[in-house]
Protein backbone atom coordinates (compact mmCIF):
# COMPACT_ATOMS: atom_id res chain seq x y z
CA UNK A 1 0.00 0.00 0.00
CA UNK A 2 2.97 2.62 0.75
CA UNK A 3 4.53 1.75 -2.25
CA UNK A 4 1.19 2.65 -4.74
CA UNK A 5 0.82 5.69 -2.52
CA UNK A 6 4.86 6.12 -3.21
CA UNK A 7 3.80 6.00 -7.06
CA UNK A 8 0.60 8.00 -6.52
CA UNK A 9 3.07 10.89 -5.02
CA UNK A 10 5.89 10.20 -8.07
CA UNK A 11 3.11 10.65 -11.02
CA UNK A 12 1.76 13.59 -9.37
CA UNK A 13 4.79 15.31 -9.41
CA UNK A 14 5.80 14.27 -12.20
CA UNK A 15 2.51 15.35 -14.21
CA UNK A 16 2.47 18.22 -12.55
CA UNK A 17 6.26 19.38 -13.61
CA UNK A 18 5.91 17.69 -17.20
CA UNK A 19 2.55 20.96 -17.22
CA UNK A 20 4.58 23.51 -15.87
CA UNK A 21 7.27 22.49 -18.32
CA UNK A 22 4.91 22.66 -21.25
CA UNK A 23 3.48 25.89 -20.22
CA UNK A 24 6.99 27.55 -19.52
CA UNK A 25 10.16 25.69 -20.81
CA UNK A 26 12.19 27.75 -18.48
CA UNK A 27 11.23 25.91 -15.87
CA UNK A 28 13.90 23.00 -16.95
CA UNK A 29 16.35 25.41 -15.83
CA UNK A 30 15.05 24.54 -11.80
CA UNK A 31 16.60 21.02 -12.73
CA UNK A 32 20.21 22.56 -12.90
CA UNK A 33 20.51 25.58 -12.23
CA UNK A 34 23.92 26.56 -13.56
CA UNK A 35 22.30 25.77 -17.16
CA UNK A 36 19.56 28.45 -16.79
CA UNK A 37 21.62 30.56 -19.81
CA UNK A 38 21.64 27.24 -22.07
CA UNK A 39 17.92 26.86 -21.31
CA UNK A 40 17.48 30.72 -21.93
CA UNK A 41 18.80 30.28 -25.48
CA UNK A 42 16.64 27.35 -26.31
CA UNK A 43 13.76 29.17 -25.56
CA UNK A 44 14.56 32.06 -27.64
CA UNK A 45 14.38 29.86 -30.66
CA UNK A 46 11.20 28.81 -31.52
CA UNK A 47 11.43 25.64 -32.91
CA UNK A 48 13.51 24.54 -30.06
CA UNK A 49 10.84 26.23 -27.88
CA UNK A 50 8.36 23.97 -29.36
CA UNK A 51 10.11 20.72 -28.68
CA UNK A 52 10.41 21.31 -25.70
CA UNK A 53 6.96 22.22 -24.80
CA UNK A 54 5.79 18.57 -26.32
CA UNK A 55 8.32 17.35 -23.85
CA UNK A 56 7.21 18.51 -21.21
CA UNK A 57 3.52 17.10 -22.45
CA UNK A 58 4.88 13.60 -22.84
CA UNK A 59 6.76 13.67 -19.48
CA UNK A 60 2.86 14.96 -18.54
CA UNK A 61 1.45 12.85 -19.79
CA UNK A 62 3.69 10.30 -18.69
CA UNK A 63 2.97 10.98 -14.74
CA UNK A 64 -0.74 10.83 -15.58
CA UNK A 65 0.02 7.07 -16.75
CA UNK A 66 1.72 6.62 -13.20
CA UNK A 67 -0.55 8.51 -11.13
CA UNK A 68 -3.95 6.67 -12.56
CA UNK A 69 -1.77 3.34 -12.69
CA UNK A 70 -1.32 3.64 -8.95
CA UNK A 71 -4.65 4.75 -7.84
CA UNK A 72 -5.83 2.13 -9.79
CA UNK A 73 -3.23 -0.43 -7.74
CA UNK A 74 -4.65 1.06 -4.05
CA UNK A 75 -8.56 1.27 -5.21
CA UNK A 76 -9.07 -1.61 -7.67
CA UNK A 77 -11.47 0.35 -9.86
CA UNK A 78 -12.26 -0.96 -13.22
CA UNK A 79 -13.51 2.66 -14.46
CA UNK A 80 -9.46 3.45 -13.25
CA UNK A 81 -8.12 0.10 -15.21
CA UNK A 82 -10.31 1.63 -18.27
CA UNK A 83 -8.61 5.01 -17.48
CA UNK A 84 -4.97 3.94 -17.37
CA UNK A 85 -4.89 1.98 -20.66
CA UNK A 86 -6.60 4.97 -22.21
CA UNK A 87 -4.04 7.54 -20.79
CA UNK A 88 -1.21 4.89 -21.81
CA UNK A 89 -2.38 4.77 -25.65
CA UNK A 90 -2.82 8.67 -25.58
CA UNK A 91 0.87 8.65 -24.27
CA UNK A 92 2.05 6.15 -27.26
CA UNK A 93 0.05 7.86 -29.84
CA UNK A 94 2.05 11.49 -28.40
CA UNK A 95 5.65 9.57 -28.35
CA UNK A 96 5.06 8.21 -31.74
CA UNK A 97 3.58 12.07 -32.71
CA UNK A 98 6.74 13.28 -31.65
CA UNK A 99 9.33 11.33 -33.02
CA UNK A 100 7.53 11.87 -36.50
CA UNK A 101 7.82 15.50 -36.37
CA UNK A 102 11.39 14.74 -35.05
CA UNK A 103 11.95 12.29 -38.40
CA UNK A 104 10.72 14.85 -40.54
CA UNK A 105 12.79 18.02 -39.00
CA UNK A 106 15.77 15.50 -39.49
CA UNK A 107 15.07 15.15 -43.18
CA UNK A 108 14.65 18.67 -43.75
CA UNK A 109 17.20 19.44 -41.86
CA UNK A 110 19.36 16.81 -43.97
CA UNK A 111 17.81 18.84 -47.44
CA UNK A 112 19.07 21.92 -46.17
CA UNK A 113 22.45 21.00 -45.29
CA UNK A 114 22.09 22.15 -41.72
CA UNK A 115 22.61 18.70 -39.67
CA UNK A 116 25.54 19.98 -37.94
CA UNK A 117 24.16 22.34 -36.63
CA UNK A 118 21.15 21.16 -34.74
CA UNK A 119 22.13 17.24 -34.20
CA UNK A 120 26.30 17.62 -33.66
CA UNK A 121 27.06 20.88 -31.58
CA UNK A 122 24.62 20.18 -28.91
CA UNK A 123 27.38 19.22 -26.45
CA UNK A 124 29.88 22.34 -27.05
CA UNK A 125 26.30 25.17 -26.85
CA UNK A 126 25.23 23.59 -23.32
CA UNK A 127 29.02 24.20 -22.48
CA UNK A 128 28.54 27.63 -24.15
CA UNK A 129 25.44 28.53 -22.50
CA UNK A 130 26.41 26.88 -19.23
CA UNK A 131 29.78 29.50 -19.39
CA UNK A 132 28.14 32.90 -20.63
CA UNK A 133 25.41 32.62 -17.91
CA UNK A 134 21.79 33.85 -18.52
CA UNK A 135 20.88 36.89 -20.60
CA UNK A 136 18.74 39.73 -20.37
CA UNK A 137 15.96 39.87 -22.30
CA UNK A 138 12.87 42.05 -22.39
CA UNK A 139 10.24 40.75 -22.38
CA UNK A 140 11.30 37.68 -20.94
CA UNK A 141 8.08 36.02 -22.21
CA UNK A 142 6.92 37.26 -25.70
CA UNK A 143 3.63 37.16 -27.34
CA UNK A 144 3.95 34.54 -28.96
CA UNK A 145 5.44 32.62 -26.21
CA UNK A 146 2.45 33.40 -24.85
CA UNK A 147 -0.36 32.58 -27.75
CA UNK A 148 1.96 28.86 -28.14
CA UNK A 149 1.69 28.48 -24.57
CA UNK A 150 -2.41 29.15 -24.59
CA UNK A 151 -2.32 26.59 -27.85
CA UNK A 152 -0.80 23.69 -25.98
CA UNK A 153 -2.65 24.33 -22.77
CA UNK A 154 -6.24 23.64 -24.86
CA UNK A 155 -4.35 20.80 -26.74
CA UNK A 156 -3.39 19.36 -23.73
CA UNK A 157 -6.68 19.77 -21.84
CA UNK A 158 -8.58 18.61 -25.17
CA UNK A 159 -6.30 15.36 -25.06
CA UNK A 160 -6.64 14.41 -21.50
CA UNK A 161 -10.10 14.87 -21.62
CA UNK A 162 -11.33 13.52 -24.96
CA UNK A 163 -9.34 10.41 -23.41
CA UNK A 164 -11.06 10.54 -19.95
CA UNK A 165 -14.16 10.67 -21.67
CA UNK A 166 -13.68 7.60 -24.48
CA UNK A 167 -12.21 5.80 -21.24
CA UNK A 168 -15.11 6.52 -19.55
CA UNK A 169 -17.53 5.84 -22.27
CA UNK A 170 -15.89 2.10 -23.03
CA UNK A 171 -15.78 0.98 -19.52
CA UNK A 172 -19.66 1.49 -19.18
Amino acid sequence: MMFHVLLVLAGCALASFGFLVMRNPMCLASISPRTEGYYQRMVLDRYQRIRLRMVGMLMSFFGLVFLVGALNGLLRSKALDSLSEGLLALLWFSFIACISFGVIRFIVQIVRGRTNEDFQNWFRALKIGMKLGPIAVYPPITPRMKSESKAFTIAYCFLVGLTVGIALLVHK
